[in-house]
């Protein structure tokens, strides 16, 4: 804690301290990755695409609203067979229902 009347020297302190990255986080794990997989790269670069496909609820739908349907998505899921026979029987349904 610095104690001072004078707000110059104290903004032109922070504004050298502050140059350096308070989070050195970044620099740190780029070069672990570099050190790694430095001569691998180039097989990264002929790997498959890998897409993370991200959703959200509207935000008008409340809090409520979310949890209760978060649950029933859960229970489906929960419940639903994953084999792919049953993935056609349940998409099959709900095409035959929707027209």
């Amino acid at each position: 804690m610095f104690y001072t009347n004078e707000s110059r020297w104290v903004m032109n302190y922070y504004a050298h301290a502050l140059r350096e990255s308070v989070f050195p986080y970044y620099r740190i794990y780029r070069q672990a990755l570099l050190d790694i997989f430095a001569d691998r790269f180039d097989d990264l670069k002929q790997a498959p695409e890998i897409r993370i496909g991200v959703s959200h609820l509207p935000r008008w739908l409340g809090a409520r609203s979310a949890i209760t349907a978060g649950l029933i998505a859960y229970n489906i899921e929960k419940y639903v067979p994953q084999d792919a026979a049953s993935d056609a029987r349940v998409g099959a349904w709900f095409s035959s229902r929707s027209s």
